[in-house]
């Protein structure tokens, strides 16, 4: 077992840090917060919400570690469910996200 020892004040730089980070990703979910869980999400809008680039969220669909849907025109879309699973396989309280904060 290892003990790591810190500064108070760095340990509460830390602690805001993370707090200011979840309020961002709260920020970010609130355009989207009135989508149901079947509701499909443009690329655009995925990349939006994660503020990642599509190369990115190309990757993440590449390697399933996101879903998908493709339609007749092959417009790939995404649904909610799939963004917020992701979410909370990285940590992200959803619950939060959703109910507003």
């Amino acid at each position: 077992m290892e003990v790591l020892l810190i500064e108070k004040e760095t340990f509460d730089t830390i602690v805001g840090e993370y707090e200011m980070l979840c309020d961002t990703v709260i920020m970010l979910a609130s355009h989207i917060r009135r989508k149901l869980a079947d509701e499909l999400l443009s690329v655009a809008e995925v990349c939006g919400f994660l503020k990642i680039a599509p190369t990115t969220l190309y990757n993440l669909r590449m390697n399933g570690k996101i879903g998908f849907v493709r339609d007749e025109n092959n417009k790939i879309s995404y649904p909610m469910h799939e963004v917020m699973t992701y979410l909370e396989g990285c940590g992200v309280p959803t619950k939060q996200i959703a109910n507003g904060g």
